[in-house]
């Protein structure tokens, strides 16, 4: 069978069907009946079926170059996915695949790490705001964190106000949130600057100057980042950065 989108009450005609359904095919005869209630036109004998212009149909199709418009007229032959119910777009050469593509209409082919329980997908870098701006007096840490592939993470960190001489210290904890895996300097927190750290394998700290550090360091699989003032008086900051790869 073949099905050929229509409208709603159509004869099939040259006019209104598409030339999968009419000349060449041996069998087929120009007297198709009509769906009004699907918008479809039956042929029989052809064991295809095909869907025309807007949506899509589970099976042959219409090629859809852009995951979107169809191109009317030609019969999609290479492999399609599933974006979503209802929803089967065609798969696109990777010329076609711009970057911050949505992903729709792209084959499930990415990086899949087994992290010992389920699969996580590949990262790339990756950017956070990991403490949003507030004024803050005490020890402050972000809720357990997630690294799925990254080996360190930069950290930048900077006080729009401040009630004394305060100097911060950021350390990267273990998934308890308890044990120190690596403690950077004390930055004097004036407000307006930016105070940079780095906890990545292989870093030097002589790379670093002053008061922007590095430390050499792996960060675990799950972690936490806390930054720690050096008394009780208010410093308003706010710590933003991005996993490494």
């Amino acid at each position: 069978m073949v099905l050929v989108e229509g409208v709603a009450g159509e004869t099939p005609t040259v006019a209104n069907t598409l030339p999968l359904t009419r000349a060449g095919i041996a069998g087929v005869a120009d007297t198709s009946a009509t769906s009004a209630a699907l918008a479809y036109k039956f042929i029989p004998g052809v064991g295809l079926y095909l869907k025309s212009v807007g949506g899509t149909a589970n099976g042959a199709r219409e090629m859809d170059p852009a995951g979107g418009a169809q191109t009317v007229g030609v019969l999609a032959v290479g492999p399609h996915v599933y974006n979503a119910a209802s929803d089967i777009r065609p798969a696109r050469s990777f010329g076609g695949i711009p970057d911050g593509n949505p992903m729709a209409g792209v084959p499930a082919a990415g990086t899949i790490a087994w992290n010992e329980v389920a699969g996580d997908r590949w990262r790339n870098n990756t950017s956070a705001t990991f403490l949003a701006s507030a004024a803050r007096t005490v020890a402050t840490s972000t809720a357990t964190l997630t690294n799925y592939n990254g080996r360190g993470v930069h950290l930048e960190i900077q006080a729009t106000a401040k009630a004394a001489a305060t100097t911060l210290t950021v350390r990267l904890l273990d998934s308890l949130g308890s044990g120190v895996v690596a403690t950077g300097p004390a930055f004097a927190a004036t407000v307006g600057a930016v105070y940079t750290i780095d906890f990545y394998p292989g870093v030097l700290a002589a790379d670093y100057a002053a008061p922007n550090a590095g430390k050499s360091v792996v960060v675990p699989r799950t972690y936490v980042i806390q930054v720690v003032p050096s008394d009780a008086n208010s410093v308003t900051y706010a710590l933003t950065g991005f996993v490494v790869v």
